[in-house]
């Protein structure tokens, strides 16, 4: 009984599953079939167009962390195999030849083609990756730096730990695993001014929001920059990120009392072990320093976790001051991808004024 002209709405609710692994677009399309005065069946149909976006953890991983144990490389080899050749050849000119040649020329080409078997043995060798062992590290028994700071009033047990690890600039990659792509650098994004809910009372002095500079993990003997990053909507732009750790945009500034979480490589190409190459081993209660322009953020690991790209939680506010760190883990070896993320959060136990001529 709708009279002509009356306009009808039809309102469908798409609900995006879990199963999404991908940004894709849709149509729901709305059908009316009425009968008008004349008796004739008329059909009529509209659509909406919309599209379902996939969000994601950044990517940060990019090679599998036994990339030193590489193997035999038949690729560098081929300069070694060549010599080898040559030499060879020599050799074999002396054996067939012996009877037409003076006795110097035999002993210049014997000698000659020797030289250039060993060298090139020895070059194919030094460069196939047959002796080349992963680092040795040695285990200590390490009692967490909580200078006296307990998670909820927990003891703390002392964690083995792996001690000391080098910064990643002092391995070089193997290039047999590393992709031949530009090497770019991350931009100096602008970072947004935040929002702040509460308005500081006339002589209050108003809540940190300088920039996020360093990160200090000393357990890990990590201290590396931190730089901003942007979220574009679908995912964060560190696109060139490398040695440093990114503060992911649409995250807390740690003077704002919520969740700042921090992305970083747990390896990089070209380069080997990323900043976050050992978070793994960072045990509960060890502790994390954010340094922002204005003062120094000290956090408590409280809990590590390992979740899929997908899980876009871990970088919701959170009602206490907490960071999370996050990086890749579950190398796939058919993909060459890292299939999870790895996320250790920790809790801000306390909070001190940078200063001039502070020790860092």
């Amino acid at each position: 009984n709708v009279n002509p002209g009356v306009v009808v709405t039809i309102v469908a609710t798409a609900r995006v599953n879990s199963t999404l692994t991908f940004t894709t677009s849709a149509t729901d399309t709305a059908w009316l079939t009425y009968t008008d005065a004349l008796n004739n069946s008329i059909v009529k149909n509209a659509g909406a167009l919309y599209t379902v976006q996939y969000q994601t953890l950044p990517g940060t991983g990019q090679l599998p962390l036994n990339w030193r144990e590489t193997g035999i490389r038949p690729a560098v080899m081929i300069p070694g195999a060549l010599l080898m050749v040559i030499g060879a050849i020599l050799l074999l000119l002396v054996a067939f030849w012996s009877k037409a040649r003076s006795q110097p020329n035999k002993l210049w080409i014997t000698v000659g083609g020797a030289i250039l078997f060993l060298v090139g043995f020895v070059v194919a060798i030094t460069f196939s990756g047959v002796f080349t062992q992963s680092k040795l590290v040695q285990v200590y028994n390490h009692t967490p730096t909580t200078d006296g700071i307990l998670a909820q009033g927990q003891a703390i047990e002392p964690s083995a730990t792996i001690l000391p690890h080098q910064p990643a600039s002092a391995f070089s990659t193997p290039d047999s695993i590393v992709p031949i792509v530009p090497i770019v650098t991350l931009p100096n994004y602008p970072v947004p001014t935040p929002v702040i809910s509460i308005t500081p009372q006339p002589g209050e002095a108003g809540p940190d929001t300088s920039d996020v500079t360093r990160i200090v993990i000393p357990i890990l003997n990590l201290d590396t920059e931190v730089k901003y990053v942007p979220y574009d909507g679908l995912t964060w732009l560190i696109a060139g990120l490398r040695q440093e750790v990114a503060w992911m945009g649409n995250t807390s500034w740690p003077g704002l009392g919520s969740n700042t979480a921090l992305a970083g490589h747990v390896t990089v190409a070209g380069m080997g072990d990323g900043p976050f190459r050992h978070l793994d081993e960072l045990p509960r209660g060890e502790l994390v320093l954010i340094y922002t322009e204005q003062n120094v953020y000290t956090y408590q690991v409280r809990e590590s976790k390992v979740t899929d790209d997908g899980d876009m939680s871990v970088t919701l506010s959170t009602d206490n001051p907490q960071i999370s760190l996050i990086t890749c883990v579950d190398w796939d070896q058919d993909s060459h991808t890292y299939l999870n993320r790895l996320v250790v959060i920790g809790d801000l136990v306390r909070t001190e004024p940078l200063t001039m001529g502070s020790v860092p």
